[in-house]
């Protein structure tokens, strides 16, 4: 497992640097309401198994792709879209940072399948979470 450490100086900041936070706070995350700071470190250093970055244009999941670990977008843009049954590509949302890409619950859901695309709006930086579930 990557240590804090480890990780590339785009995002340490984003959650180590307690004086000069980054532009993004991780603890405005939904994930981490209510924790502290140091709360939010020990579980990242725990369960943040890689840490990736794509450039724009990069499918991250595609629709129907099985949620195998939760991604944390933690730097960057991505927008979602989905396929209609008539074919036609609706764009459902951009998610910005610090949000994840889908909710913890279809980790452990018995239909865990992304149920849109995922792609890059620019080049983005994602933490993947829970190395027990990533493959």
């Amino acid at each position: 497992m990557k240590s804090l450490s480890d990780l590339p100086p785009l995002v340490v900041p984003l959650f180590q640097n307690k004086n000069a936070m980054s532009e993004y706070n991780i603890t405005l995350c939904p994930l981490f309401y209510n924790l502290s700071l140091e709360e939010t470190d020990e579980i990242l250093e725990r369960s943040v198994s890689e840490v990736r970055t794509l450039d724009k244009g990069n499918y991250v999941t595609r629709q129907g792709d099985k949620i195998n670990c939760l991604y944390l977008l933690m730097d960057g843009l991505v927008r979602t879209e989905m396929v209609a049954k008539d074919g036609n590509v609706l764009e459902i949302e951009f998610i910005e940072p610090v949000r994840p890409l889908a909710p913890p619950a279809f980790l452990v859901a018995s239909e865990n399948r992304y149920p849109v695309d995922v792609i890059t709006a620019e080049r983005s930086v994602f933490f993947m979470l829970f190395p027990n579930r990533c493959g």
